[in-house]
């Protein structure tokens, strides 16, 4: 038999509303600034000739980066790290350009 829980008094209710809405703004506020923090990668990738190839706004990121390049160096000193993640082409330009792929996730956001 299931031991009996006490039942809840409505101020125990109201804080528990206030408290899952505290954590929802907080939630919208981190994906809000992840997006952000998207934005300028893919601005910084892509005027470079890379390829930020990851849906906007996800943590865990793909970035294509031409051969050769010094994009994936500059992402490292840049605080990202960055994990090999093979080779790939893309067709850019009327070309088949070979490209290097990594991986690496923004940092948590505050």
């Amino acid at each position: 038999m299931a031991p009996i829980q006490p039942k809840r008094k409505p101020a125990d209710t109201i804080k528990a509303v206030l408290n899952f809405e505290d954590e929802l703004k907080r939630k919208q506020a981190e994906a809000g600034k992840r997006q952000q923090v998207w934005q300028a990668l893919n601005e910084y990738i892509t005027r470079r000739n890379g390829f930020l190839v990851s849906p906007p706004g996800q943590r865990f990121l793909r970035v294509e980066i031409p051969q050769p390049s010094s994009l994936a160096d500059e992402l490292h000193d840049l605080g990202y790290q960055l994990r090999p993640a093979g080779s790939n082409e893309r067709i850019w330009g009327g070309r088949i350009l070979p490209v290097s792929v990594f991986t690496f996730q923004i940092p948590p956001v505050k």
